[in-house]
């Protein structure tokens, strides 16, 4: 296959090297990106008519790509070092607008200055421009301010351990076992620190049961009552032994004693009902609960004797009314 411009190719990989994009590069050359993408195809299958001399040597279009690739990837690495060394730079913006140069801020000795007390009217007339903006001198575009930007330490220790592996580079190993499905991570030993001696475990021995004839031989233990007196030995009886204590039982209670434990226990009762009864609930939609009996007697009013009446104030004790006179009472006439 003979190509009309055979020096399309060197055009390719030139624009490859310069842009890194193969697809930016096949429309800056006018060649489509299917077309761009065939040639290649047949070039490493070794069709006909891919010959060139690419940097001083002949080879095909294909492999004439891979050297501008590498030539890609040595301007790239070139620039991350000179980032790492001194940094870059980007478009300084005020507010997020970017911040553009005005002719009255370059130096005087710049053709595109321009005096602050010059009028905007006269700009056209005396300077042939419409603002004060500085421009490109070749292309016309606004220029704008730039700030420093210092170069990132990540970057740097990166680029120091990709040039000086033994000083700078990780001393980690990853090793792949194929026999298991983790990952063994070798660490290094000089920088890792010693780790502490293990703890002794102690152990704690069974209790050891004790034999049926020593149980069977020790004394029996007899509680010391009142009717029972304390034996002596015979010994120093200026030291007595202690008296072991002894148990009381509890007295029967007394009929009072009764009578206000019931009571007691009448009125816990009712106040853990009280407890108990839902939130919201009444004493007439609540469960019924019975109230302790009352401690006084309830008094009743005595009955109407003959020659006589029944009045209301007869029910009260401290009035007296106009009817029959209690037993032991009296009754003042007015």
């Amino acid at each position: 296959m003979a190509f009309e411009r055979p020096e399309i190719f060197v055009e390719l990989c030139t624009a490859y090297a310069n842009c890194g994009n193969q697809k930016l590069a096949a429309t800056r050359c006018n060649v489509s990106e299917i077309t761009f993408y065939r040639w290649l195809r047949e070039s490493a299958s070794g069709a006909a008519g891919y010959e060139m001399e690419y940097l001083g040597e002949k080879c095909l279009f294909h492999q004439a790509m891979k050297l501008a690739d590498q030539i890609l990837t040595y301007a790239v690495a070139g620039e991350v070092a000179k980032r790492s060394l001194l940094g870059s730079y980007r478009t300084a913006t005020y507010k997020g607008v970017p911040t553009p140069i005005m002719a009255h801020d370059l130096p005087l000795d710049d053709p595109r200055y321009i005096p602050p007390d010059v009028k905007d009217d006269e700009l056209s007339l005396l300077y042939g421009v419409h603002d004060r903006r500085a421009r490109n001198p070749i292309t016309g575009a606004v220029e704008y301010f730039q700030e420093h930007i210092e170069p990132p330490v990540a970057l740097q220790l990166a680029f120091l351990a990709s040039k000086l592996p033994k000083m700078w580079g990780s001393h980690s190993n990853v090793e792949v076992n194929s026999r298991t499905t983790g990952v063994l991570i070798l660490k290094d030993k000089r920088t890792e620190a010693p780790r502490p001696a293990p703890v002794p475990l102690t152990t704690i021995a069974p209790p050891v049961a004790k034999p049926m004839a020593e149980i069977a031989a020790e004394p029996e233990i007899v509680e010391a009552t009142a009717d029972v007196e304390p034996v002596h030995d015979g010994g120093n009886e200026t030291e007595p032994a202690a008296a072991s204590p002894t148990r009381t039982m509890p007295t029967k209670l007394t009929p009072e004693q009764a009578a206000i434990k019931k009571r007691l226990l009448e009125s816990s009762k009712y106040n853990l009902a009280n407890a108990a009864r839902k939130p919201g609930a009444t004493e007439k939609t609540a469960e019924p609960v019975h109230a302790p009996a009352p401690s006084v007697k309830a008094v009743r009013p005595p009955p109407p004797q003959a020659g006589g009446r029944f009045e209301s104030d007869d029910a009260r004790r401290e009035n007296i009314g106009t009817g029959t006179v209690r037993p032991g009472g009296f009754k003042v006439a007015g």
